[in-house]
């Protein structure tokens, strides 16, 4: 197996830039979800900006369980 196919494997979460999604993440015992906007992928964090208040934030992908896209209006968001 060739070393670049192992160091640089190909964008899982491309597909979903800058458009609103749930991500579904583990955190210890529970499943969280975020209202969010995928806007970076590296070989471990996807980056995020939170909907509707635009923090951003890395999100390591191992921790990541499902990317369901939203659609609607996006004010729909509880606080």
């Amino acid at each position: 197996m060739e070393a670049e196919k192992i160091t640089n494997p190909p964008p899982l979460y491309s597909a979903w830039f800058g458009k609103p999604v749930l991500l579904v993440v583990a955190l210890r015992q529970c499943h969280l979800p975020l209202h969010c906007s995928i806007i970076a992928e590296s070989n471990t964090c996807v980056r995020i900006r939170i909907l509707p208040v635009g923090w951003e934030m890395d999100v390591e992908k191992k921790l990541i369980l499902a990317v369901e896209e939203q659609f609607g209006p996006s004010n729909n968001y509880v606080n």
